[in-house]
């Protein structure tokens, strides 16, 4: 799939991970702690509105930077 083109909903956890360059061992735990996402066979899919919560619920760092790479392309990925 092609950062570029709008995400076809539902989406799989490993489609999320490499969008937001995370690995998907810690994403699976993370979305397992917050209640999100719901299995299809061996698959964890996420709709649009648990995909934004999912990104809410992502571990804020301390020093934020606006001008992190990885902060501008979820920023730009949210706003699709």
């Amino acid at each position: 799939m092609n950062d570029a083109s709008p995400p076809a909903w539902p989406i799989t956890i490993e489609e999320i991970a490499s969008r937001w360059h995370c690995g998907v061992r810690w994403l699976k735990l993370h979305a397992k702690s917050v209640g999100l996402g719901r299995r299809a066979g061996r698959r964890i899919l996420f709709g649009e509105d648990e995909y934004n919560s999912l990104y809410q619920s992502l571990p804020r760092p301390q020093n934020r930077q606006a001008g992190s790479p990885l902060l501008r392309h979820l920023q730009s990925t949210l706003s699709r």
